[in-house]
């Protein structure tokens, strides 16, 4: 049987062991952080070497750099020397000198032990311009002789991380396995060190057994209903885990393309749960996949973030770098060890960063709308009349201020109306009915309009695209939902949901997937804030995915790329790729003819076309 993700490894025999290296990751700027932590401690992050003779003779070091050169760790540090014979209250014949230190060192472990030290190999001085310096023999001397040990002093203990990793690690294994893996982890000892352009990379050797690999047992064709519960309760609890740390980025100086890299990870991961949710079959090693791709992904946006925050001395973050890259390094190099991503694995790593618990809640979280480059302020009204549905898709002129749309009764208002009142009665004109079902699709028609125009009012849209825009939406509404909102359900109306119960409403956004970037209780009772959330998410794959990424988009048709839009739409970012081969190939899905066709019913205003689905109106 599926067991979700219990190790199904047994009866495993190891015959012997080989050695591998597991890799402790120190980017420049962590060293550079632990290095003023310990031996620049002054203000200015600089550091008194000598100060003798009542302040004559005076050397200061000061913001040390690191970096790398020849294999070797570089440093490049600014000295300020004064040296000179206190005379009475004056410097006698002071010599005076400021410049720059670089330093070439050979990082190494101490004997024995986990302490990382740096001997140095070779020295310069440089003026303050940065060009090569000529002292006296008396002042490079002196430099050298303080700075050398000054810097040579500087170690890092890397015993506490390791230790910490031993006791992460453990309770990942299956329990038959668990005498084993105590066996390899008592194992881990220094190993090499190598300098790269922008880390260095201090290895821990450890005994893994290899052995031939036991088969896993052949899954049922369905998880029975308590295997499913524990195959989603596991991945809540991941994409809670992978929303916890994205949040620990808040405040940090994030770029364009990190913010377009987190949020594609963290929709890529979410829309693949719900393909697996859909599928037969729920693999084991579901979540572990997730966790390694996207680390791959996450892991240089934290490096160059989380690193340069003052947690615990700098080793709380390399201890929860050093603890990912173990997990992924483990599997690869020891399959056979059966290494587990569990709930309690993803509490323990996340609970190296602090103690918050892990919550997967349907709450939007502002700060993670912030931190993935959307509006920190959530959509709350559409605040402006609806264009008056005439039917044709809106001509250039409808950019125009809005004077003209005076008198119209407002759609949102309605939509408002619906959304907060609790008797059923108030759904009456949401629900699609033969009576009124011109006049119902003539609001929905509308409502779209207005939230498409609001999308474009916040510069969401190109302006020249905007004509196209308003075609895309009307066919993604219609392929999604039919135009509905609410339905009737055992005689009482309720939001739409979908076949699988994933997505709701107007616009079908996808709760798991969009959870906390939008309200879900507004996404499912508030018609207009559905259809803003569907707008927003199709103008951001139509900007940064469908724009920016397809080379020769000047040679689609409009047809072409709105097929894109609602492919990445219903499928994810993913689908970009997959939906262009398809075009090329004329392999549509089932869900993208029936779109290009809802698009093509859009354009001919064949609304009666919508009978299918809403029923023939009411003669």
């Amino acid at each position: 049987m599926a067991l979700g993700f219990l190790s199904l490894f047994c009866n495993t025999s190891f015959s012997q062991s080989t050695v591998h290296q597991l890799p402790i990751t120190l980017e420049y700027p962590l060293l550079q952080h632990l290095a003023v932590q310990s031996a620049f401690t002054e203000k200015g992050n600089s550091a008194t070497l000598l100060d003798e003779e009542d302040g004559c003779a005076r050397i200061v070091a000061s913001d040390p750099q690191f970096s790398s050169s020849e294999n070797r760790l570089r440093s490049v540090t600014h000295v300020s020397l004064k040296l000179g014979k206190a005379f009475g209250n004056d410097c006698f014949l002071p010599i005076r000198w400021e410049g720059y230190l670089e330093l070439l060192q050979q990082p190494k472990f101490l004997p024995d032990t986990f302490t990382l030290a740096f001997e140095t190999v070779d020295s310069r001085l440089y003026t303050n311009d940065k060009k090569p310096a000529r002292v006296s023999p008396f002042i490079w001397n002196r430099i050298r002789k303080d700075m050398h040990g000054h810097m040579e002093q500087i170690t890092l203990d890397l015993a506490p991380p390791v230790d910490d990793l031993r006791t992460f690690l453990l309770p990942l294994f299956p329990p038959h396995n668990q005498r084993v893996a105590k066996t390899a982890l008592d194992t881990m000892k220094p190993g090499e060190i190598v300098v790269e352009s922008d880390h260095m990379k201090a290895h821990v050797n450890i005994d893994l057994p290899v052995g031939s690999a036991p088969e896993e047992l052949t899954p049922e064709a369905r998880l029975a209903p308590e295997e499913q519960a524990r195959f989603i309760q596991i991945w809540e609890q991941w994409d809670a885990f992978l929303v916890h740390i994205i949040t620990q980025l808040a405040g940090q100086k994030l770029t364009v393309e990190d913010r377009q890299t987190l949020l594609e990870t963290l929709l890529i991961t979410r829309h693949r749960f719900s393909d697996a949710l859909a599928s037969v079959v729920q693999h084991r090693d579901f979540v572990h996949a997730q966790f390694a791709d996207a680390w791959q992904q996450l892991a240089p946006i934290f490096r160059k973030t989380l690193l340069r925050r003052d947690v615990d001395g700098g080793l709380g973050y390399l201890t929860f770098f050093t603890a990912s890259d173990a997990i992924i390094a483990l599997d690869t190099l020891s399959p056979v060890m059966g290494l587990d991503i569990s709930s309690d694995g993803l509490i323990r790593l996340a609970r190296i960063l602090d103690d918050a618990p892990l919550q997967y809640t349907p709450d939007m979280d502002i700060t993670l709308r912030r931190i993935l480059g959307l509006s920190s302020k959530p959509m709350e009204t559409l605040d402006e009349p609806p264009v008056k549905d005439t039917g044709n898709p809106p001509e250039q002129s409808h950019l125009k201020p809005l004077s003209w749309l005076k008198g119209f009764v407002s759609a949102v208002v309605w939509a408002k109306k619906a959304s907060t009142a609790n008797s059923p009665a108030s759904f009456a004109q949401w629900l699609p009915g033969s009576k009124n079902r011109n006049e119902y699709l003539s609001k929905m028609r509308m409502l779209l309009n207005r939230a498409a125009m609001a999308i474009h009012a916040r510069k969401k849209i190109p302006k020249a695209l905007y004509k196209f825009y308003i075609p895309l939406i009307q066919a993604t509404a219609w392929q999604e939902s039919c135009y509905r909102q609410f339905h009737v359900k055992k005689g009482a109306p309720t939001y739409l949901l979908s076949y699988n119960g994933t997505s709701v409403g107007l616009m079908q956004v996808n709760e798991r997937v969009w959870r906390g970037i939008y309200d879900i209780k507004r996404l499912r009772w508030d018609v207009a804030y559905n259809a803003l959330a569907g707008n927003e998410i199709a103008s951001l794959y139509l900007k940064q995915y469908v724009l920016k990424r397809i080379d020769n988009i000047d040679a689609l048709d409009d047809k072409t790329v709105a097929g894109a839009v609602y492919a990445i739409y219903n499928g994810g970012p993913g689908q970009l790729k997959k939906f262009l081969a398809r075009s090329q190939d004329d392999k549509y899905y089932l869900s993208d003819r029936l779109f290009l066709q809802k698009w093509d019913w859009v354009l001919a205003k064949q609304w009666n076309k919508i009978d299918h689905c809403l029923g023939k109106p009411r003669q």
